[in-house]
């Protein structure tokens, strides 16, 4: 499970959201980069389209399997999110 705290901004965009990730019961912060927020042009209202990235090693949760295996602990944590500002 993801939760942001807060979101951090680069300029008026949203650049980083600033949170924490728990996964199998071990909770740690992780930092989601955001890519990128426009006006959306037929609907004349700001939307915010982001696709967040973020990168995690599994064996810091506790989760090795596959490791002895030759299995990358290395595990790239993708979201697409989509946002309307409400009028």
């Amino acid at each position: 499970m993801y939760q942001g705290k807060s979101i951090r901004f680069n300029g008026e965009q949203p650049a980083e959201v600033i949170g924490t990730f728990t996964l199998h019961g071990v909770t740690k912060p992780l930092n989601l980069k955001i890519d990128a927020c426009a006006m959306d042009p037929m609907l004349k209202r700001e939307v915010c389209g982001a696709n967040a990235t973020a990168e995690f090693n599994r064996a810091d949760f506790g989760v090795d399997y596959g490791k002895s295996e030759g299995f990358s602990m290395l595990t790239k944590l993708q979201i697409q999110v989509e946002g309307v500002k409400a009028d």
